[in-house]
């Protein structure tokens, strides 16, 4: 509940406040913007007392200086070239995500970051859900709905829907608010999926959910492994497949496809025709795929 988180951060404040030396900062712009003290220091001050105060301020205006100083080097500053990583063969991955080479074509640096340096970036402290969270629950419950009725549909399909739903959305059940928003267009997109599914199963003779594929693209030196989830491959009466995936936030469009922008989906679909999903018989072809 927030009064707990609230609470808690209270206790931990009064806690640190009772070490020997304690530096307390305030931000004196916010947004631009000047602030005004808090009520909390204002009371500190009073009770403080004109001359110990002065003195508080004075032995925080000495770390003010320091800080000042990093902004006032003694030589000018030259510009830093502009970053050229250029790891050698040995280091760089053997193996990519169909959304990892999107990554790739857009912003190179973070392969970089993430399979060479290794760095992963850390979340914000106490931060909200945002929506990449709301992306995850909704996914999953999708996916999982998909999963279990892969063969038939329940005589319920939004009412299953909405159950499992619930029991993703209960990893923020400490985020009120997310809650408040997020739940009801949730059950709307349930009822929607019910209907677009009962719409759709009429053409479709199969379906398999959340597959996993993966091919081997021979290089000069070794071999390149391109690995995947699909959200859904289904297969229509002619014994063609089609490739979903999933999206709750902008589709891509048509010019980014053809650009290669956003290969998700068309890598996926040369994994299916080289054979790279075992649940996918082989010499299969792909008619379309397409995000729901």
């Amino acid at each position: 509940m927030p009064e707990r988180r609230i609470g808690l951060s209270a206790h931990d404040f009064a806690q640190m406040l009772g070490a020997p030396d304690v530096i307390l900062t305030y931000a004196t712009k916010l947004a631009g913007a000047p602030t005004v003290r808090s009520r909390f220091l204002q009371r500190l001050a009073a009770i403080a007392g004109e001359r110990r105060w002065r003195a508080v301020v004075e032995r925080g205006n000495d770390y003010l200086a320091w800080a000042r100083e990093l902004d006032r080097p003694e030589k000018p500053l030259q510009p830093a070239s502009r970053p050229a990583p250029k790891p050698p063969r040995a280091a760089r991955p053997k193996s990519l995500s169909v959304t990892e080479i999107e990554h790739w074509l857009r912003d190179p640096y973070t392969i970089y970051a993430k399979h060479i340096l290794r760095l992963t970036p850390l979340d914000a402290v106490d931060a909200e859900p945002g929506a990449a969270e709301r992306g995850t629950i909704i996914h999953g419950a999708i996916g999982e709905f998909t999963q279990r009725f892969a063969k038939n549909l329940p005589s319920d399909p939004a009412g299953e829907l909405i159950a499992l739903g619930r029991k993703h959305f209960a990893a923020f059940e400490d985020f009120p608010d997310a809650q408040a928003f997020w739940w009801p267009r949730f059950e709307r997109i349930a009822h929607w999926f019910a209907r677009w599914e009962a719409q759709r199963r009429s053409g479709i003779t199969a379906i398999v959910a959340e597959i996993r594929g993966e091919i081997d693209i021979p290089l000069t030196e070794g071999v390149f492994k391109l690995r995947g989830i699909a959200d859904r491959i289904e297969r229509d009466a002619a014994g063609r497949y089609i490739i979903l995936d999933y999206k709750t936030g902008a589709v891509r469009t048509e010019k980014q496809v053809r650009m290669g922008l956003a290969p998700q989906l068309t890598l996926e679909a040369a994994m299916l025709c080289k054979d790279g999903f075992k649940e996918i018989p082989s010499g299969a072809s792909v008619d379309y795929f397409e995000e729901p």
